[in-house]
């Protein structure tokens, strides 16, 4: 009970501070506009069109906020059930190897291959980026480093990848 008050004291003294800024800014600007009319008109257009860009920016929060889905519907865009194929028929081709998208059934062989070649492609790209320098850390400085990987043998295949 005394959190819900002491968070709703604070929200009336916010609310107290911004009226007084506003109040300020307004004595200010009546001020100027006694001495310099002219002026004045130019300071509300620009107040103005900083209102309506503000108001945009919240709009557009409001209608476009992403859901807290949107990577797991991404995946569904990338691996999406065909209409006329059922749940289970889906899974179980998934199961057997099929790519929907070469619309042909893969060996395991052929299916760790994809994934290492996809794997390595990626590996090779997060590491150009920190050889040619383009990485930013947290504090906006770029990384100046070496990044080595390491390449094991797969017992299975015994091959390199």
């Amino acid at each position: 009970m005394l959190v819900i008050i002491l968070i709703f004291i604070g929200i009336v003294l916010i609310g107290l501070i911004l009226l007084f800024c506003l109040a300020c800014v307004m004595d200010k600007v009546w001020a100027v506009a006694k001495v310099n009319p002219k002026k004045t008109k130019y300071i509300i257009s620009f107040l103005f069109i900083i209102l309506i860009i503000a108001g945009g920016f919240g709009i557009k929060k409001l209608f476009y906020e992403r859901s807290p889905y949107h990577f797991w519907y991404d995946i569904l865009k990338k691996n999406s059930i065909p209409f006329n194929i059922s749940q289970e028929e889906f899974e179980k081709k998934n199961r057997e190897g099929y790519c929907w998208r070469d619309r042909r059934y893969y060996t395991k062989k052929e299916l760790w291959h994809k994934a290492m070649k996809s794997l390595t492609e990626r590996m090779i790209f997060e590491n150009s980026l920190f050889w040619n320098d383009d990485v930013l850390g947290a504090n906006g400085v770029k990384h100046g480093l070496l990044v080595i990987v390491k390449v094991r043998i797969i017992a299975e295949y015994g091959e390199f990848l």
